[in-house]
């Protein structure tokens, strides 16, 4: 999922460390990673490994998707299986609070992202901004594709607020340096299950029950940790939340958007 330009050789290296662990048990693991439609992927019945947004997981992911281990990031916000949104601005805005931005500009990555999106919407409606009889707060709504472009319209000036998971922001901090120097933290939402690794049920080989496939990939996981030794850029390490967790996810119908008028 944090697959940017910058990180395709260290993410390929890293995929050579765990699709070695599988062929060395015995799975027929591919050499190279299948880039592209991921949404399309998390529904195929031989999906052997990947990552996933946990708001397609808790909304529209087959039953038979398995969760395998969350991956920890040694940046801020993020912990434990744990992590939260930051919201962005510019450090010229002179707002202070989440309510200040009520009938602004929203710049998002997708209506299905939970960091992007939803993590923002609940905390609307924690801090009772939104609800039953006011349903909308931005003012204007611009869908960008990911967080990367997010932050660039909030940067240009074209958005007033985005909402980025803290890995991206960590990687944008790198890796867009003039882009977020101009941009601060107004705050943080609230902290859910970070983003896990999943299989297919099909794609167990037969000779593992659930369990045992789990702890077979996370020692495969960790040692393609120790093995690439980039703390920063990918992955510290790995921990379990049950994807009973994750079906917990706080979800609301309210559009907290007008409809998207620039795409």
């Amino acid at each position: 999922m944090y697959d940017w330009p910058e990180l395709t050789n260290l993410t390929n290296a890293f995929w050579s460390e765990l699709s070695a662990g599988f062929r060395a048990l015995g799975v027929n693991a591919p050499e190279q990673l299948t880039r592209g439609d991921e949404h399309r992927h998390w529904h195929r019945n031989d999906l052997l490994l990947s990552q996933t947004c946990i708001y397609p997981l808790a909304t529209e992911l087959p039953e038979t998707t398995i969760v395998l281990g969350t991956p920890e990031y040694a940046v801020p916000h993020c912990a434990g299986g744990q992590y939260a949104s930051v919201l962005l601005v510019k450090r010229t805005d002179t707002r202070h609070t989440l309510g200040d931005y009520q009938d602004t500009r929203l710049a998002f990555n997708a209506e299905n992202s939970q960091s992007g999106f939803n993590s923002l919407r609940n905390l609307l409606i924690n801090e009772r901004l939104i609800g039953p009889q006011k349903t909308k707060f931005f003012a204007h709504a611009i869908r960008t594709g990911s967080h990367r472009l997010s932050l660039h319209r909030v940067a240009n000036g074209d958005a007033d607020l985005c909402a980025l998971d803290p890995v991206s922001w960590a990687l944008a901090q790198r890796y867009e340096p003039r882009a977020s120097s101009i941009l601060r933290v107004l705050q943080i939402t609230q902290h859910s299950p970070a983003l896990p690794l999943i299989c297919s049920s099909s794609s167990i080989p037969d000779k593992f029950n659930e369990e045992q496939w789990r702890n077979e990939v996370t020692h495969i996981f960790k040692h393609a940790i120790k093995r690439i030794n980039a703390p920063e850029l990918l992955p510290s390490n790995m921990s379990y939340i049950a994807k009973d967790d994750y079906l917990k996810l706080q979800i609301s119908n309210f559009g907290m958007i007008p409809p998207v008028s620039i795409v």
